[in-house]
């Protein structure tokens, strides 16, 4: 597990050093900046669903309830589309209702529709990650979350260094992650069928989801708006 992580580090180290050391200073500017508001957004997204889903399978797990698994994470993925149409909501407001200037930027305006159009699949690959952990398959999450997540960044730099031209990396990145999420995806519902559910033991509904994912998010929110807040003023 140890290793997994120390390679996703170096993986992650990297790509970013390609990035740094051969796209222009504009490019990686619009890298740092989307990167920075996804995982921002992200984290309003998730409400902390990521973690807190650990909390509850192993709460269904001594329980012997395990097998409710299967609706907790249908509930979560409902749960994190609503999130996600809130938050495209509020974004069609501030920018065609309100039209608040800092959103009429033409870069500013591109990078939040990049952001926005890759919001989805990010935090269902966030969520995923936890989700496999939950699952028991911890190497396959930590390969997931490190290797396939940074190792995807780091072939993207390398192609991008060959053509000489680092203009598609916002959108590989942003296809990087409809990779990620639709694998994942795939290996839990996998894991999922072979789970049997009982509809009348369904105890975990919406409102505890909330009531117990939504603390665990406030801290992380503040602390991502305080480390962000720089790069929105001075982009």
């Amino acid at each position: 597990m140890l290793i997994i992580k120390v390679v996703g580090v170096i993986l992650q180290f990297a790509a970013i050093l390609v990035i740094t050391n051969n796209a222009s200073e504009s490019e990686f500017g619009k890298f740092n900046f989307m990167s920075f508001t996804l995982i921002l957004c992200g984290a309003i997204c998730l409400l902390g669903m990521n973690n807190s889903f650990l909390q509850f399978s192993g709460k269904l797990q001594a329980q012997n309830s395990f097998d409710q698994v299967v609706s907790l994470y249908k509930r979560m993925l409902v749960l994190l589309v609503s999130n996600f149409l809130v938050i495209l909501l509020v974004y069609f407001i501030l920018t065609k209702l309100i039209k608040i200037a800092y959103f009429q930027d033409r870069e500013v305006k591109r990078l939040f529709n990049n952001v926005i159009f890759v919001l989805l699949p990010y935090t269902i690959s966030i969520l995923n990650f936890q989700v496999l952990r939950g699952l028991g398959l911890l190497y396959i999450s930590e390969i997931s979350s490190n290797i396939f997540r940074f190792g995807s960044l780091l072939v993207l730099a390398l192609i991008l260094y060959y053509l000489k031209d680092y203009s598609f990396l916002i959108q590989g990145y942003v296809f990087s992650f409809y990779l990620i999420s639709a694998v994942t995806t795939i290996l839990i519902f996998y894991q999922l069928l072979k789970l049997k559910g009982n509809k009348a033991l369904f105890k975990i509904g919406y409102g505890e989801i909330v009531r117990i994912s939504l603390p665990m998010s406030f801290s992380l929110i503040t602390l991502l708006m305080m480390q962000s807040f720089d790069v929105f003023i001075t982009f």
